[in-house]
């Protein structure tokens, strides 16, 4: 596993048990069976919603997207409703657990039923 990922997990532990799950050529992160995170190419990505997603925005952070081929042969830019991490969480313990409570509150307020 990543060291990226290794210190992202040390400084969840507040909020343990975390699962990590290899998927779109990183990591999927959970919760209770939630993702509210996901680690790809050194970058991590948090759950976001209508209640969470200014507080993304008000730092400039960019969502986590990827590019779909289309049946007609033309590619598609599609995102999804994760964001990028602030880096401060890095070296902020507590504002660490903070964005991944938001993280969480968006996963649980987008289970589906």
């Amino acid at each position: 596993m990543d060291q990226q990922l290794n210190l992202i997990l040390e400084l969840w532990a507040p909020l343990s048990p975390i699962a990590t799950k290899r998927m779109f050529g990183g990591y999927g992160i959970f919760k209770d069976d939630l993702m509210f995170a996901i680690f790809i190419r050194g970058i991590l990505y948090l759950k976001s919603d209508v209640v969470s997603r200014g507080d993304f925005l008000k730092y400039s952070l960019k969502p986590f997207a990827y590019e779909r081929r289309e049946k007609s042969g033309q590619t598609k830019s599609v995102a999804l409703s994760y964001f990028e991490a602030p880096l401060d969480i890095y070296d902020e313990p507590q504002m660490a657990v903070e964005w991944a409570q938001k993280a969480l509150g968006a996963a649980i307020r987008n289970k589906k039923t």
